[in-house]
């Protein structure tokens, strides 16, 4: 049905950096030339992390959404997805909506003009619009949806902030000339980040090669992250949602990223591997020099799956090993509680939504490496932290071995110390960063999804 909205042609929306009438278009962003007056910086207001002008944010923390004719299925299906996303990681809603209940809503359609919304709330209802192209596979996607519904609540493009310097280079001579503004630096004055760190796991920050000359690199990666992973992210990342949370004065209990606690991480299994590897520097303690361990007197010869694991006590199944008392006490499926998606006892989880840390020296340096990659995309993703065992602070931890016997973890929390556990063989795949993550996950709770 044709809304009464829609009364502006598909073709005035165009990818590049142009002013139009009432508009200026900077990539996928599009701007009121009225509201960047009322917010001037170094570049007309337009690079900020997140608006600062309360008035740009929506009422009452809600965004209706109403749908144009021109939508097809498959947008629709990424929209909800993304609306289920970040409804159940924020206190903002999306009803639908309804014109006894409300005032203003977001338009949501579909052109031969690619993908993009304005930035932020406009009382002009016109104004309210976001734009995903019909056929284009990216435009109807569900992370594409998230990252130009994050733009109309207000969210800019993260390698506009002010200290983006530290985190990238700028390769100018690389881009398009249409790219060259998405990439301008806003001041400290102008910016507002609520605190939170520069943010390359961010479904906001542009790809590598995004709108660059014959495909070459558009910046350069400063710091030790995997630049492949960048701009590809599935779902908001940690800090983006605290600063949308922050933004719209969402209780604290939003803004641990991680309301879902272990429903989240099925979610979360499924856009992981988009993160490639993180090899920046936090949780630098897990590629520290081992220290002697009580267990280090052990040859790793000698370490076989009995001393890792007594048969008596647990279950195999592939790489997940169970503990038979769990099983006994989780709920009976057809394969005795052993094959659930996640874990349901919630016994089973780790507490405080912690889980400490433990390295047999027989990890080399590779494995650490991977653990840390591992760690730091995991608690950007979640609310949950890996901290060093402390004896003095912990009553529990998972130990990290590696032994010449395959790669396999505990599946869930056990409530008795030196029985979680996770083995990644030397000098085979289990020492890659996704097959930690993949352990990693076991441990959390996830167990495989073939066994749904």
């Amino acid at each position: 049905m044709t809304e009464d909205a829609m009364t502006e042609s598909d073709e005035g929306m165009t990818p590049s950096t142009i002013s139009t009438g009432d508009f200026v278009f900077v990539g996928d962003m599009v701007f009121e030339k009225k509201s960047l007056a009322d917010e001037s910086s170094e570049e007309e207001g337009v690079q900020k992390s997140v608006i600062k002008n309360m008035s740009r944010i929506w009422p009452n923390k809600q965004m209706p959404i109403k749908f144009h004719s021109s939508v097809g299925r498959r947008a629709r299906r990424a929209v909800q997805t993304a609306i289920n996303t970040l409804e159940g990681e924020t206190c903002i809603s999306f009803p639908k909506y309804d014109s006894n209940l409300h005032k203003n809503y977001m338009t949501i359609k579909s052109t031969e003009e690619g993908c993009k919304a304005f930035v932020g709330f406009k009382e002009n209802q016109n104004h309210n619009q976001i734009n995903l192209e019909s056929g284009d596979s990216f435009c109807e996607s569900s992370p594409s949806a998230i990252h130009e519904i994050m733009h109309s609540l207000g969210v800019y493009h993260e390698q506009n902030r002010y200290d983006r310097d530290e985190y990238i280079e700028v390769l100018f001579d690389n881009l398009m000339p249409d790219t060259v503004s998405q990439y301008y630096k806003q001041s400290r004055a102008d910016l507002e980040t609520y605190g939170e760190p520069y943010d390359y796991g961010s479904i906001m920050h542009y790809e590598v090669r995004a709108g660059t000359k014959y495909g070459l690199p558009g910046f350069r990666v400063l710091r030790s992250y995997n630049e492949d992973a960048i701009g590809h992210a599935k779902a908001p990342s940690r800090i983006d949602l605290r600063k949308l949370n922050k933004l719209y004065g969402c209780p604290a209990s939003h803004n641990t990223g991680c309301s879902l606690k272990v429903p989240r991480l099925k979610i979360l299994s499924r856009f992981l591997s988009s993160y490639g590897s993180d090899e920046s520097e936090r949780n630098s303690w897990i590629t520290e020099d081992a220290i002697t361990e009580d267990e280090s007197t052990e040859s790793d010869d000698e370490l076989t799956l009995s001393d890792l694991f007594s048969d008596d006590d647990f279950d195999f199944v592939g790489d997940m090993i169970i503990e038979k008392k769990k099983l006994e006490d989780d709920e009976s499926s057809e394969e005795e509680g052993v094959q659930k998606s996640v874990v349901k006892n919630m016994s089973r989880i780790w507490p405080n939504n912690q889980v400490p840390i433990r390295f047999h020296p027989s990890v080399r340096t590779k494995a650490r490496r991977s653990v840390q990659s591992a760690v730091n995309i995991l608690e950007d993703a979640t609310c949950i932290s890996f901290p060093k065992y402390n004896p003095n602070r912990h009553k529990n931890f998972v130990m990290i071995k590696s032994t010449k016997k395959a790669c396999m973890s505990t599946v869930g929390y056990v409530d008795k110390q030196g029985r979680n556990r996770i083995n990644l063989e030397r000098g085979t795949h289990c020492e890659e960063p996704n097959t930690v993550i993949h352990e990693i996950m076991h441990c959390l709770g996830v167990s495989h999804e073939q066994m749904r």
